[in-house]
């Protein structure tokens, strides 16, 4: 879901993902820990390892919006208005 999410849906997942990202990482957490088999950790470890730079990816898209949206915030009040130009 989260590498081809739902057309229109790009953001709401995007948005989920990043907000549960705690959670998926203490459940993925307990599963490692909770593994009968080795295999079965190996295939946990595997998808953590696949996951992780998603999550990072989301983190680091999320920060630079936010960083954008700061700039263009502080931009605009420092944008003289027309009537000031005359």
């Amino acid at each position: 879901m989260l590498r081809r999410p739902p057309a229109g849906f790009e953001a709401v997942v995007r948005c989920h993902f990043r907000l549960l990202r705690p959670l998926l990482e203490r459940q993925l957490k307990r599963w490692v820990a909770e593994a009968q088999t080795d295999s079965t950790r190996e295939g946990m470890l595997r998808t953590y390892a696949e996951l992780r730079p998603l999550l990072d990816k989301l983190d680091a898209d999320h920060e630079a919006a936010a960083v954008a949206a700061a700039a263009a915030a502080s931009g605009a009040s420092d944008t003289p208005a027309a009537a000031d130009l005359d």
